[in-house]
């Protein structure tokens, strides 16, 4: 017997990242394992850089199982960006925030006294409305988490992160951060011989 944590996703929107190329930002049909981390992580508190606490739940085992397919639905808007001049200003900065780029537009703006040097990029992006998932969550046999790196005495197997996901730490969301949860989630531990 082993123990599976079950949760359920439901939102207004969800959007799952799949691959991203150019102005398309397609979602996949369900959450991946990434999200199901990402989102786990963000109920403990776990920041983003804890580089081992997020490896230590990528060894979670996880199954979907797909409820409600929801509707795909397409949003199309611009984001204004930085042009290529102002990138070509400070190119010793090793990465952009978005936070950087809008600075750069705002500097760029005001000294030439144009929106010449502010561009906008169309984006295209799918959203599922409406769909709901269960997921299961456990650990492998073969290869167990050290529960003892996230310092917190709740921790000791699956069944710790029920708690926390009633009351996660950091805002939970269903892919993108304009994508809240829409029902409780109603975690539970159940014990089973499989998924």
């Amino acid at each position: 017997m082993r123990s599976y944590l079950l949760f359920r996703l439901h939102g207004a929107l969800a959007s799952w990242g799949d691959v991203a190329v150019g102005d398309i930002r397609p979602s996949y049909r369900y959450p991946s394992k990434s999200a199901i981390v990402g989102l786990i992580a963000a109920a403990l508190g776990v920041e983003r850089e804890s580089h081992q606490k997020q490896a230590e739940l990528a060894k979670l085992s996880f199954s979907v199982r797909v409820d409600g397919t929801g509707i795909s639905i397409d949003d199309y808007h611009t984001i204004q960006s930085p042009s290529e001049q102002a990138i070509k200003n400070d190119r010793d900065k090793g990465h952009w925030t978005r936070l950087d780029e809008i600075e750069a537009i705002k500097f760029h703006v005001v000294h030439s006294q144009s929106n010449a040097e502010a561009g906008a990029i169309q984006s295209r992006r799918t959203y599922y409305c409406d769909a709901v998932y269960t997921i299961a969550v456990s650990e492998k046999d073969h290869n167990r988490i050290n529960w003892d790196v996230f310092e917190l005495d709740e921790l000791k197997d699956v069944s710790g992160i029920v708690d926390f996901l009633r009351n996660p730490q950091f805002t939970l969301y269903l892919g993108r951060k304009s994508c809240p949860l829409a029902l409780p989630m109603e975690p539970q531990v159940v014990p089973a011989e499989d998924c």
